[in-house]
């Protein structure tokens, strides 16, 4: 039976036994090159073969609704970054272009060094924000794990701010202090009418 819908060979047998159609067991050909749209649905023997469905799976098979796919809706992006300060004013170190009803979590990992002394502050923060029709919202509060950092590393912020429909990551070091910070993690998208392609 050939059908151009995608199909889930689980929930359909399911359906079929519960509409009392008798199977052996479903496959499933694949959409191939010369046939990008349709793919062929049948059944097995038991050594393996093919078969056809008998007529009574055609209406079950033409209601199957597939259950839709969680990589259509949630997206996982990775996040690195490499910036170096010079003074103690805010530095731009990330930034996420958001969109409307798409959930952003974000899962980062900061390290920043002193590039005469040392000096050392490395931190993790998670932290949620959601997209508004012209801006971006934080949802809670960023919640961050205690710094490992060096005493002389104390004044050195990592601050998550908001511009426009943009979430930023900002950084700042200490005036006359070379400063190099990396930003590493992952913002994992959820957008419940779908991810754009």
């Amino acid at each position: 039976m050939l059908v151009t819908k995608r199909i889930d060979l689980e929930l359909l047998g399911r359906e079929l036994a519960t509409a009392d159609v008798v199977v052996t067991g479903l496959g499933l050909s694949g959409f191939l090159p010369e046939t990008p749209t349709e793919q062929e649905l049948y059944q097995v023997d038991g050594d393996g073969a093919p078969l056809e469905l008998p007529p009574a799976a055609v209406p079950v098979v033409e209601a199957h609704t597939a259950p839709p796919l969680v990589v259509d809706y949630v997206a996982t992006r990775p996040v690195s970054a490499v910036l170096r300060t010079t003074d103690d004013l805010l530095h731009e170190v990330f930034r996420l272009p958001t969109k409307l009803k798409h959930i952003y979590g974000a899962a980062l990992r900061m390290t920043a060094v002193d590039a005469t002394s040392g000096a050392t502050k490395r931190t993790r923060a998670d932290m949620t924000f959601k997209g508004l029709a012209a801006s971006v919202a934080q949802v809670g509060t960023t919640v961050t794990s205690t710094p490992m950092q060096d005493p002389a590393a104390a004044s050195w912020v990592i601050q998550p701010t908001t511009d426009g429909v943009d979430l930023v990551i900002s950084v700042k070091g200490a005036a006359g202090r070379t400063v190099d910070w990396t930003l590493a993690g992952d913002v994992e998208v959820f957008a419940p009418d779908g991810l754009e392609s």
